[in-house]
């Protein structure tokens, strides 16, 4: 008899106990599942192939802003390399050796007596600055040029100050003069230049300047 009541029970109440069970199971969340929540979206991330933006929220696994990315101009890396960047993400896509070339226009040649530039720029934007050392290869003029003291041959090359070419004092033959009416000079034997004038001694007072009466006595007179 009590077997019979207890099958009768839960012929009764099994239905009821199993919808309520069901009801309950469905209130209670499946395991790893996300509540609904309004996403946190992070900064860009990337790879090889494409960029996206991830919720940050724990668990959950929504993206957005995905793509491939969009390589931009070639842009200086370091002094060795240049790259492209993602337009979108930054993410370097390529990167080369940079590809100089000499531009005429900013370089300067080097001279005997000045040194130079060669300037090279890459499509990127890097620039390299070789200088270049004065070649000290001088050629000189057959023709003398002096000051007051001494003569050389100059160097060809237009603004060089170099002098070390044929440079020595002036050299004049003793006691000869040239002269005119009122002073008195002498000429290098080597470069044919005057020496610096000077007035003429007039010894015996004759109001002659010194004409004929200067100590001078071997003037050439002109």
């Amino acid at each position: 008899m009590e077997v019979f009541f207890m099958n009768g029970f839960w012929k009764r109440k099994l239905p009821a106990f199993v919808l309520a069970f069901v009801l309950v199971a469905g209130l209670i969340p499946a395991a790893g599942a996300v509540e609904a929540h309004e996403h946190v979206w992070s900064d860009l991330k990337s790879n090889g192939v494409e960029h996206w933006r991830e919720c940050a929220v724990e668990g959950c696994d929504e993206k957005q802003d995905a793509g491939t990315h969009t390589p931009g101009e070639w842009g200086e890396v370091d002094s060795k390399l240049h790259g492209k960047k993602c337009t979108v993400c930054e993410y370097m896509t390529e990167t080369d050796d940079h590809k100089l070339t000499l531009i005429e226009g900013l370089s300067k040649p080097a001279s005997c007596y000045e040194a130079g530039v060669e300037v090279f720029t890459c499509i990127c934007g890097y620039y390299e600055e070789h200088p270049l050392a004065a070649t000290k290869k001088h050629t000189y003029a057959s023709a003398w040029t002096s000051n007051a003291t001494h003569h050389w041959h100059p160097c060809n090359t237009e603004g060089c100050p170099d002098k070390s070419s044929g440079y020595e004092k002036h050299s004049y033959d003793t006691g000869v003069y040239t002269s005119s009416s009122t002073q008195h000079w002498q000429i290098c034997k080597v470069c044919n230049t005057a020496s610096a004038k000077a007035s003429h001694v007039d010894e015996n007072k004759d109001g002659r300047n010194g004409y004929d009466s200067c100590p001078q006595r071997h003037h050439r007179y002109l």
